[in-house]
């Protein structure tokens, strides 16, 4: 769901269970195992949020994660969370927007995409951009939903069908393995999402403030239905070649 710019301040004021708002947290330990980190393994999660992902990943498998969050508020909750799990030493986060991140990063074992921000146009694009962060042989990990082939565009600007995003993610020529429609709570999803908007709405005083969060949950609502429904979900791992 695209969050409206009015939103965007709010956002690192929200809570989530173990920091994780995505509908594949309980499938993620699983499918990064794939990706054989361990420790001295060099993982970058430029778009990291609040952090839980990130720890679960230093936590579960002993590799060193630096993330990054164009928010102060969920840098400062990733921060605080990795120390409370006993992983603040293997986890550094900072606050940057991802743009600038992958346009310097390099040489990592792999790069955690989840969820992320549509901040490119389309996945060829996209993979273009964060393929350079990792070593050759290095593993993006991509986990996203998709467009419906009955669903148009206008209605989900940027994202495209599962067959437009694994034909793109494959334009470098590296080795794409596509986990099609994996297991998705969309609708445990956005009841978090809101009870976490609720909780926020109940602790401000601002009208204002108290107004943007109405809007977001109203938002909320509508992309609920429409996401249960119209997307599909996968996850990618795209394997750098030497190029």
């Amino acid at each position: 769901m695209e969050v409206d710019p009015e939103m965007i301040p709010l956002l690192g004021r929200l809570e989530y269970p173990d920091h994780m708002l995505n509908p594949w947290s309980r499938l993620l330990g699983g499918e990064l195992a794939h990706l054989d980190l361990g420790p001295g393994a060099r993982v970058l999660d430029p778009a990291c949020g609040m952090g839980g992902v990130a720890v679960m990943v230093a936590r579960e498998f002993g590799a060193s994660v630096q993330g990054y969050d164009v928010l102060a508020g969920h840098v400062g909750k990733a921060e605080a969370f990795a120390v409370a799990q006993g992983q603040g030493e293997r986890c550094v986060f900072a606050v940057a927007d991802v743009r600038d991140v992958v346009g310097e990063a390099r040489g990592y074992d792999a790069l955690l995409w989840i969820a992320a921000p549509r901040v490119w146009s389309d996945a060829a694009v996209t993979i273009r951009a964060l393929r350079r962060c990792v070593r050759p042989g290095g593993t993006v990990f991509i986990a996203d939903a998709y467009r419906g082939e009955d669903l148009p565009q206008t209605l989900c600007p940027g994202m495209q069908t599962l067959d437009e995003t694994t034909e793109g993610l494959a334009a470098e020529g590296d080795t794409v393995t596509l986990v099609p429609d994996p297991p998705t709570d969309w609708e445990g999803d956005t009841a978090v999402a809101r009870a976490a908007a609720r909780r926020l709405w109940d602790s401000l005083r601002d009208p204002d403030e108290r107004g943007v969060v109405e809007r977001y949950l109203a938002q909320l609502d509508a992309s609920g239905e429409r996401d249960a429904v119209e997307l599909g979900s996968a996850f990618w791992h795209v394997v750098r070649g030497e190029a």
